[in-house]
C-alpha cells in the first residue's frame, strides 16, 4: 500500500490558519484594532465597503514599526508580545498569537503604510495571498495604516458564505462598539461607504455608552465599582425599568478585553432577578481587572473565552457588586419624618434577642395592619445614606450628581409627617411640591417585609408573636424532608416550629405582625416550593421563604388604613434599599408632576 500522508503546501496551509483568525469581515476588524491599542494609539479610524467584503482599513496614531519589523509582522508566529512560555500566562496585551497579519494576507490584498515617530519616511508593504508584491520607503503619518481588499478573493467558497452587506456590516459595527466601551479614552471614528457613521471623541465611559447606544441611556445607567484582592469591577448597569427584550446591550470586559461568558452573566442576572422578568435583559457594560497570572485567555482563537483561577469568587464579586449598584444608587425620595421608633425601619431589627413585640392593636374597621413598636428605646434615629453604605465623600457626591441628572424625587417635608390620603382602599396618594406620588399599599408592604426578612438573617432574627393555640401541620414525606433542612431559616424568619416526628410539625409562633391566616397552607405551599428546585433555580431557599411571607404577610388591596398605618407604610418603603420595584418586579409607585397635569387639561 502506497503512503498516503503528505505535508501540506504553505499556501494550503496558510489558508487553513486562516480560516481559524479570519472567520468574516468582523474578525479582521478585530484583530487590526486590537493591533492599533497594542501600539499606543490615541486616534482609530476606521473605513469600511461593503460590509468589509471589499475594502477593510484601519488608521492610527500609535508608535509605528520599522522596515524590519513590518515585515516579519506578516509572517507567522511573528510577535514582539511573548518570549517564553511563561509570557503566555501574563498577557496584558490585546493581539499576542502571532497570526493576525499573517492570516489576514492569505486571504486578502493587504497594503501596509507605517512610520516611526523618528523616522523621516515610513515603509510601504504590498502583500496578496500571502505573496509579497513590493516593499519600499514612502511618505507617510506616524503610526500604522493597513488596507484589507478583496477578502477571500482567492478563497471563493468561503466568499460564498459570508452574509449579506447589512448582516456583515452589524457584525463589524459590534466589534468595533466592543473596542470603543473598552477604552473611552482613545478617539474613534468609523466610515461605512464612505458615510461617517460614528465619531467618538476622547470621553468617559458614561458619555460612550450613551453616545453608542443612545443620549436618553445616560439617565439610565448607573455606576458599579468593587474594589477586591481578587478583581475590581467596574462599569455601568441599566436601570431595572429599562431593561430590554433583547440581550444587544451587554458586555463583560476581562482586563479590557471583550468576553463571551455564560457564567459570569448568570452572576449579573442574579442581582437583577428581584427587579425585572425573566425574559428582560438589563444594559451593562463591566469591566474585571484582575492579574493576569490568575486568567487563560488563550482558550480559543478568537480570544473572547477565558478561565479564571477562582471563578466561583469571581462570580460572587461580579453579583454582589451589581447588587450594590443596584441599592446604593437607587434613586427614591428624600423624607424627613418625624424621628420615631415606629417608623425606625432598621432600629426594628437590632431588638435584643427573646424581647417581646408590644402590638399596637389599633385597627381600621376592616381589620388593617399593625405595626411594631418597641418600649423604652433611646436608639438613634436611622443613619444617613452616606452612613449607611459607607461611603467615600467623592462616592456621596457622585451619587447625588447622578440623582441630580436623573431628576429624582426630591420633596422634603418640615412637618412631623407627610400627608397622605388612600384611594379606593388600594393606592397611597403622597404630594409633593412638584407633583404626587401613587403608592400601591400592597407592593409597597410586600418589599417593606421582604427586605426586613433579608435584613433579619444577618442580625437577631425577625420578631416572632406567639399562636393562642399551638397548631399541628401534617406533611407528606417530601416536605417534611424540606422542613428538617430548612427548619433553622424558618425559625430565624420569625417562626416557632416544632419536629414532632412522622411528618408531622407543630407550629408555636410566627412572625409578628404578617397577615398569615392559615398557617398550616402557608407551610405546606412554601415546602412545596421548596421541593421544585427548577422553579426557583436562581433563587436561595431564605429568598423563597422570604418571598412567600411577603405575599401572605402585606396588607391587602380593599384594606382600609388608618394615618399612622399609612405614614409606616411609605417611610419604611422609602428606606428599602431598592424601593422602586416589588418582590414580582413591578412598580410599587408611579410619579406625576404638575406639567404632565397641565397638559392633560390642556385644549
Amino acid at each position: 500500500m502506497p503512503d498516503i500522508i503528505q505535508l501540506l503546501s504553505d499556501d494550503l496551509a496558510n489558508k487553513i490558519a486562516a480560516g481559524e483568525v479570519v472567520v468574516r469581515p468582523a474578525a479582521v476588524v478585530k484583530e487590526l484594532l486590537e493591533n492599533a491599542i497594542d501600539a499606543g494609539a490615541t486616534e482609530i479610524q476606521l473605513f469600511i465597503k461593503e460590509g468589509g467584503k471589499s475594502l477593510i482599513q484601519v488608521n492610527d496614531n500609535g508608535s509605528g514599526m520599522s522596515a524590519t519589523d513590518a515585515r516579519m509582522s506578516f509572517e507567522r508566529h511573528a510577535t514582539s508580545k511573548i518570549k517564553t512560555i511563561d509570557d503566555l500566562f501574563a498577557i496584558n496585551t490585546m493581539g499576542f498569537r502571532g497570526e493576525a497579519l499573517a492570516s489576514i494576507a492569505a486571504v486578502a490584498k493587504v497594503e501596509l503604510k507605517t512610520r516611526l515617530k523618528d523616522e523621516a519616511l515610513g515603509t510601504k508593504i504590498v502583500i496578496e495571498g500571502s505573496e509579497l508584491i513590493t516593499q519600499e520607503p514612502c511618505q507617510c503619518a506616524q503610526g500604522t495604516s493597513i488596507t484589507v481588499k478583496s477578502l477571500f478573493y482567492n478563497v471563493p467558497a468561503r466568499r460564498k458564505f459570508l452574509k449579506s452587506k447589512s448582516t456583515e456590516t452589524r457584525h463589524i459595527l459590534e466589534e468595533f462598539q466592543r473596542v470603543a466601551l473598552a477604552y473611552p479614552e482613545i478617539k474613534m471614528l468609523l466610515f461605512n461607504d464612505e458615510k461617517e457613521t460614528y465619531h467618538l471623541p476622547e470621553q468617559t465611559l458614561q458619555k460612550r455608552i450613551a453616545q453608542l447606544f443612545g443620549k436618553r441611556n445616560q439617565e439610565r445607567i448607573v455606576p458599579v465599582h468593587e474594589q477586591t484582592d481578587i478583581v475590581s469591577v467596574s462599569g455601568f448597569i441599566g436601570k431595572p425599568e429599562f431593561a430590554k427584550k433583547s440581550k444587544s446591550e451587554q458586555y463583560f470586559f476581562v482586563n479590557n478585553r471583550f468576553i463571551k461568558s455564560g457564567y459570569l452573566n448568570h452572576a449579573v442576572f442574579k442581582a437583577y432577578q428581584d427587579y425585572i422578568n425573566p425574559k428582560e435583559y438589563p444594559l451593562y457594560v463591566l469591566n474585571l481587572t484582575l492579574n493576569p497570572e490568575n486568567i487563560d485567555i488563550n482558550v480559543h482563537p478568537s480570544k473572547h473565552e477565558v478561565k479564571f483561577e477562582d471563578e466561583q469568587n469571581v462570580y460572587t464579586i461580579v453579583s454582589a457588586a451589581v447588587r450594590h449598584a443596584l441599592s446604593k444608587f437607587s434613586v427614591t425620595p428624600t423624607l424627613d419624618f418625624e424621628t420615631d421608633p415606629t417608623f425606625n425601619r432598621h432600629e426594628f431589627f437590632n431588638r435584643p434577642k427573646g424581647e417581646q413585640a408590644v402590638i399596637d392593636n389599633k385597627t381600621s374597621k376592616q381589620g388593617s395592619a399593625t405595626f411594631l413598636q418597641r418600649q423604652g428605646t433611646n436608639d438613634a434615629p436611622t443613619k444617613n445614606w452616606q452612613e449607611l453604605y459607607q461611603l467615600s465623600d467623592e462616592e456621596d457626591k457622585q451619587i447625588r450628581e447622578i440623582a441630580q441628572q436623573q431628576q429624582p424625587i426630591s420633596s422634603h417635608f418640615h412637618q412631623s409627617k407627610v400627608s397622605l390620603k388612600q384611594i379606593n382602599f388600594r393606592y397611597i396618594l403622597m404630594e409633593e411640591d412638584d407633583g404626587f406620588l401613587l403608592i400601591d399599599q400592597r407592593r409597597a408592604h410586600q418589599r417593606v417585609i421582604y427586605e426586613s426578612l433579608l435584613i433579619s438573617l444577618q442580625s437577631n432574627g425577625f420578631p416572632s408573636q406567639k399562636l393562642l393555640f399551638p397548631e399541628t401541620i401534617t406533611i407528606n414525606a417530601q416536605q417534611f424532608e424540606n422542613f428538617k433542612a430548612n427548619k433553622a431559616l424558618f425559625n430565624q424568619l420569625g417562626f416557632e416550629l416544632e419536629d414532632f416526628g412522622q411528618n408531622t410539625i407543630i407550629a408555636h409562633a410566627s412572625p409578628a405582625d404578617l397577615q398569615i391566616h392559615n398557617i398550616e397552607e402557608f407551610i405546606e405551599t412554601l415546602l412545596t416550593e421548596l421541593a421544585e428546585p427548577d422553579s426557583n433555580s436562581a433563587q436561595e431557599p431564605f429568598q423563597v421563604i422570604a418571598k412567600h411571607l411577603a405575599l401572605y404577610g402585606a396588607i391587602r388591596y380593599g384594606q382600609q388604613l388608618t394615618n399612622e398605618e399609612m405614614q409606616a407604610v411609605v417611610q419604611q418603603l422609602f428606606q428599602c434599599e431598592q424601593p422602586n420595584y416589588g418582590i414580582r418586579k413591578d412598580k410599587t409607585y408611579i410619579r406625576y408632576n404638575h406639567n404632565e397635569l397641565n397638559k392633560a387639561f390642556s385644549l
